[in-house]
């Protein structure tokens, strides 16, 4: 099963040339009893400007990376609406993974202190972290992530209301070893629990209420720099390269979100076909060979190539389209984000950046002014 699985990871390598990951998402519920699965994934797509050497060796990289990580299969299909169209993270500054931190806080809930406030959950499974928008998104991720069991496990757990309770991690080893992972209550209506890693106790999260509190009374507050150090997950690399091709494919084209979404998709089946063209790649295959081939499908497809000017631009325009979203709401008009034309926030946003450079050359122009004068 293991050299099935890598043989097929070989096979459609390629499709993470393009703007997105690919995954096929399902969710999966586990018993408690059943042992951890340790089968690899399937390779996806990543957004980057796949016309150089160097991304494409990076590519190739993560390739290799994903045969023995237990990550969940995820397929751009099934983000949310919510997902696609939730606030942008503030900025987390580029550094070197730091191993040793990240398996310290495995299962906590991380608040970045020195942002707007976002949190982060740490998955001691995958080893990253996902980022958790709202309640919402909380509840969502403590669903999908969960680990199910049945109600004789569930009882010898002990269920905790308070950030700073009594720990019982050396005297419950089913809390100890499930500490930081989200467990499901099978045989009861699916409430799901976060077990804190500080204490060993469950936590209840069955509701967006739930979850928020849980995000507020509980995360551990981190600064960027460190954040920076925990690498993201491979479904927020995923959504994160996804969105961001989405909005600058609605730009390009003139669509609305919605359009874009299908045609996007669209895209994707097309370079699933394109790789199977390709014989069953594996582990011998000449580096500059995979590279080439990967080259063909990516070009073949119509997808926007995203440079680091092009996101900060995407990231304005998401601002500006949730803006507009906002006050419609608060006037009492519901606004569907997917099904509004991107172009007019990108106007809207184009329109504040030049805004914001005449006043700074207007200010500079004063302060230069004033200099003159003093000399």
């Amino acid at each position: 099963m293991k050299n099935k699985l890598v043989s097929q990871n070989y096979q459609t390598f390629s499709v993470l040339l393009m703007i997105m990951f690919v995954f096929s998402f399902s969710l999966t519920i586990n018993t408690v009893k059943a042992e951890e699965s340790t089968e690899a994934p399937t390779p996806q797509l990543i957004s980057t400007n796949t016309e150089t050497e160097d991304e494409l060796s990076n590519v190739i990289e993560i390739v290799s990376k994903t045969e023995s990580e237990d990550e969940e299969i995820v397929n751009v299909s099934d983000f949310s609406d919510e997902e696609l169209t939730e606030a942008e993270p503030s900025d987390i500054p580029e550094a070197k993974e730091d191993p040793a931190l990240t398996e310290r806080l495995f299962g906590k809930m991380l608040l970045d202190v020195e942002g707007n406030g976002e949190v982060y959950y740490l998955d001691p499974v995958t080893g990253g972290k996902e980022y958790l928008a709202d309640g919402s998104a909380a509840q969502k991720l403590l669903e999908r992530r969960a680990l199910g069991i049945n109600e004789q496990n569930f009882a010898n757990l002990i269920i905790g209301t308070e950030k700073e309770e009594e720990s019982v991690c050396k005297t419950s080893k089913l809390s100890n070893r499930l500490k930081g992972r989200i467990v499901l209550r099978v045989e009861k209506n699916g409430e799901a629990y976060w077990i804190n890693p500080n204490n060993c106790k469950a936590y209840y999260a069955g509701t967006h209420e739930a979850s928020y509190e849980l995000m507020k009374k509980m995360s551990l507050g981190v600064k960027k720099n460190d954040l920076a150090k925990i690498k993201d997950n491979k479904r927020q690399q995923i959504k994160t390269a996804y969105r961001y091709t989405l909005y600058a494919h609605a730009e390009d084209k003139d669509l609305s979100l919605e359009e874009a979404k299908k045609n996007l998709n669209d895209q994707v089946k097309e370079m699933t076909r394109c790789l199977k063209g390709k014989k069953e790649l594996n582990k011998n295959t000449d580096k500059k060979e995979e590279r080439e081939y990967a080259k063909t499908c990516v070009m073949s497809a119509d997808i926007p190539r995203i440079n680091k000017e092009r996101r900060e631009q995407i990231k304005e325009t998401i601002a500006e389209t949730r803006t507009e979203k906002n006050t419609q709401d608060n006037n009492g008009n519901k606004k569907n984000l997917l099904q509004s034309k991107v172009n007019e926030a990108v106007k809207r946003a184009m329109d504040k950046r030049m805004k914001i450079k005449e006043s700074k050359k207007l200010q500079d122009q004063k302060e230069n002014k004033l200099e003159n004068m003093k000399i």
